[in-house]
């Protein structure tokens, strides 16, 4: 005889395990800033090690020298240092689920719950990148004359600052900017004429043919500020990122409500190896 009552299969959508799929799965469809850095998730990830710092080892640029006849050769001093990525950094999403018979009945309303969860963590993680790693570096900082206004000299001035300490551009190379600026750099003139020609287009930085891949987004200030920064230019190598835990998910009843309290949350951290690999274009006022 058979029962109206809510079983696994009826009740799936909330087992913790299809929830915390759901929600990597769709920071994974999302996420940017993280695949345009140095990702060292593997070493921490999925309880793969214990620990909350990963050393990264960096080594100095040596040279080359012309080797005379009977001549001594001195060794070079190596320094190694210790660029420490700390994952301290946990972020959280919480909501409460009302009517749990509805929402382990209605599949596109679990997937609502899913999508905010996900684009709640997915933009921290892109917020702590921009403004906490990319824009901590000032060492080739270019003041805009007009907040969110890009030039052609004023983008060759950063293209050239990052060329004077060897960043191998455009190959591992990004830039993102706020939209207004966004805007600005692709009403450039260099770049309606490479689109006329069938370029990439506003995906692409193509002043002066640096073809780099171009985003969009509020990470970065349009607000306006003195030094705020309104875009960066970077080479994947500047910066190192590590995820220790994939957004997991957790729930309580809650009885007095008839609802259940979930959330979802990561641990991750990074540093920013390179100050000198990353320029950023910052507003005047």
């Amino acid at each position: 005889m058979a029962h109206d009552v809510t079983g696994v299969t009826e009740g799936a959508a909330l087992i913790p395990e299809l929830w915390t799929g759901s929600v990597a799965d769709y920071m994974q469809n999302l996420v940017g800033l993280v695949d345009m850095v140095t990702d060292f998730s593997s070493l921490v990830g999925g309880g793969v090690k214990k620990g909350d710092v990963i050393h990264v080892p960096s080594f100095p640029k040596l040279t080359a020298e012309t080797v005379a006849e009977n001549a001594t050769i001195e060794a070079q001093m190596v320094t190694v240092t210790d660029n420490s990525i700390t994952m301290n950094q946990h972020f959280t999403c919480v909501f409460d689920i009302e009517d749990i018979a509805e929402v382990q009945a209605r599949e596109s309303l679990m997937a609502a719950y899913v999508h905010h969860a996900g684009e709640a963590l997915y933009y921290a993680q892109e917020y702590y990148i921009a403004n906490s790693l990319l824009t901590a570096a000032t060492t080739n900082d270019v003041a805009l004359a007009t907040d969110n206004t890009m030039t052609t000299p004023l983008f060759l001035s950063g293209v050239g600052k990052l060329l004077t300490y060897d960043v191998p551009l455009p190959k591992d190379s990004y830039f993102a900017a706020s939209p207004l600026t966004y805007i600005s750099l692709i009403s450039l003139a260099e770049m309606n004429a490479y689109e006329k020609t069938g370029g990439a287009g506003s995906k692409v930085v193509a002043v002066h043919g640096y073809e780099i891949p171009l985003y969009s987004s509020t990470c970065w200030d349009q607000a306006g500020g003195a030094a705020a920064e309104a875009a960066s230019m970077w080479h994947k190598s500047a910066v190192g990122f590590a995820r220790q835990q994939e957004p997991s998910f957790m729930a309580s009843n809650k009885p007095r409500t008839l609802s259940i309290e979930a959330a979802v949350s990561a641990i991750y951290g990074g540093t920013l190896f390179f100050e000198e690999r990353v320029a950023n274009w910052v507003q005047v006022t």
